[in-house]
């Protein structure tokens, strides 16, 4: 009887210690996940304004907003935004007005000033993304 106990009081630890590590994992992955939802809307922006629909990326703590046109209109209905989870926040935006907007033809960022970037952080566990926009236009994740 002694030994069903111990083990039953083995597998509810490493059933413990196994709850914690995905949790971890998963906060890992919201991050890795929204850095790459924002990258590919950055390049949803530029894609747009290359094929003459002038569009714009503008960023604030809580959420992100693809937009038409050069100036973010927080009433515009046409505005596609995604709002972040609680747990994320974007941090440190280096962007103009806090928008990223590219130049009709090249896709070049219009009025790049380096650097041309922002953090996306995990406030429960302090992980972050610096995600950068360089001259051409190509978004990096580090």
């Amino acid at each position: 009887m002694v030994e069903v106990v111990l083990v039953m009081s083995f597998m509810a630890v490493l059933f413990g210690i196994s709850i914690l590590s995905f949790s971890n994992l998963e906060r890992k992955n919201q991050l890795e996940l929204f850095a790459t939802e924002i990258k590919s809307t950055i390049y949803q922006a530029k894609s747009q304004t290359i094929n003459g629909i002038q569009s714009a990326l503008y960023l604030d703590s809580s959420r992100y907003v693809l937009f038409r046109g050069e100036t973010f209109s927080p009433t515009d209905p046409e505005n596609q935004e995604k709002t972040l989870p609680s747990t994320l926040q974007i941090v440190d935006i280096n962007l103009p007005n806090q928008t990223a907007t590219f130049v009709k033809v090249s896709g070049y960022l219009n009025n790049y000033s380096s650097p041309s970037n922002f953090t996306l952080r995990d406030i429960t566990t302090g992980q972050s993304k610096l995600i950068s926009i360089n001259k051409l236009g190509i978004v990096n994740i580090e």
